[in-house]
């Protein structure tokens, strides 16, 4: 965005701006470049415009918020008494949307995230999918627990284990599963669950 003076100052005229957070814990960034704008009555004309470059940050969390206001208020300085005077509620909102999504990324031995793992009843070998890594950065570690629907016949293991927040982007962490001997009255599929727990609120 840019700034304009409309009349000719009588003296020098700084703008200097602050950045004010959403709220104290938002993982968005916002910068300003440059904080603070000057403008001289020897350079300036009707067409002056001094240009200020908002950049977002690209974190990776997922914020408890989808959507946050960043507020950019200017405050001027000078002795051009007309223009410290008509100054006032110079704000700019800048809206920032998250684009980050919570969750967890499996992948198959091959690397097939939409894999069906294929179970012999008794074989002791069973079988095997991967948890690769989250999808986003988590504020905190987060406990996988892992479940199935028919759990006397079906069985996982590791059950749970903790992805701590520095190592979100590689587990790799194996998990097998075993189909053992027993009745399964004509099932022929069994769904297995990855239920994530952390004080993270996504």
């Amino acid at each position: 965005y840019g700034l304009q003076l409309d009349t000719k100052p009588t003296a020098d005229v700084i703008v200097n701006l602050t950045i004010a957070l959403p709220r104290s814990d938002t993982p968005a960034l916002v910068t300003v470049s440059p904080l603070t704008f000057v403008f001289r009555p020897s350079e300036w004309t009707s067409s002056q415009v001094l240009l200020a470059t908002v950049t977002v940050g690209d974190d990776q969390v997922d914020s408890a918020k989808d959507v946050e206001d960043f507020t950019l208020t200017h405050f001027v300085s000078t002795n051009d008494a007309v223009y410290l005077a008509k100054a006032t509620n110079l704000t700019v909102v800048v809206r920032v949307r998250d684009d980050d999504e919570a969750g967890v990324v499996l992948s198959d031995p091959n690397g097939n995230p939409d894999a069906v793992l294929a179970l012999t009843e008794g074989d002791d070998a069973g079988a095997t999918f991967t948890v690769a890594s989250l999808k986003s950065e988590p504020l905190h570690d987060v406990t996988l627990k892992i479940t199935s629907s028919l759990p006397s016949l079906v069985t996982v293991n590791p059950t749970s284990f903790v992805v701590t927040k520095s190592n979100w982007k590689s587990i790799r962490r194996t998990v097998a599963v075993k189909a053992l001997e027993g009745q399964y009255n004509g099932k022929t599929s069994v769904k297995i669950t990855i239920a994530p727990e952390s004080t993270d609120p996504k």
